[in-house]
């Protein structure tokens, strides 16, 4: 995943080569080729980004939206991790307990987010022999295991009476592991992964 990542940062920092129109013949007054068929994506922009069309297929629209949203989820999992870690450094335990009622909810509400609308568009529209396509499937089968880590977290202190002066010292560096998991993943999804989204 590194090197797919690598690859396509040093493909968005090249510089952009021009060339002419797609359809322009070197023969002076040549037919173009003809243009009626759709194609799954346009060639890809500088940036790295795949540009998608497909106004003739059905499935999973696309959300001009979406990518904000997801980025006013990723600060709000991020404030509540910070909550989290305020709370439990001065021992209070309840609103720690709650406030990671909250963190389950909204991350389980956010990664079904991305499977539903995120990961499914980009399944559906990618090329499917693409480095962006690879690149995504890597995306999604690291996203279950940092998903995973996650839920194995709270599930270790949901319990009542799990989060006390016993388990402190252990809660403390459970949730630092968990918000440095996070938030590297975090840049990572926005850096590489939502732009392919367009």
């Amino acid at each position: 995943m590194i090197q797919l990542i690598r690859q396509l940062w040093e493909r968005s920092t090249a510089p952009a080569r021009t060339e002419g129109p797609a359809n322009k013949s070197p023969v002076p007054n040549a037919p173009k080729a003809p243009s009626g068929r759709s194609s799954k994506a346009r060639p890809a922009a500088a940036s790295g980004v795949i540009q998608v069309t497909a106004p003739l297929r059905t499935g999973i629209r696309h959300n001009r939206k979406l990518r904000s949203i997801l980025h006013d989820e990723h600060d709000q999992l991020t404030l509540q991790l910070e909550i989290i870690r305020t709370a439990h450094e001065a021992r209070d335990y309840l609103n720690t307990a709650l406030t990671l009622q909250r963190f389950r909810s909204g991350l389980n509400a956010h990664v079904l987010k991305e499977n539903v609308h995120l990961y499914a568009y980009l399944q559906q529209y990618l090329p499917h022999d693409s480095e962006e396509a690879l690149l995504m499937h890597e995306f999604r089968r690291e996203m279950h295991g940092v998903t995973r880590q996650a839920l194995a977290f709270l599930k270790r202190y949901d319990a009542p009476g799990a989060l006390n002066a016993d388990s402190h010292e252990a809660f403390a560096h459970d949730v630092e592991e968990l918000a440095e998991l996070l938030a590297k993943r975090i840049e990572n999804e926005e850096r590489f992964l939502y732009p392919l989204y367009g």
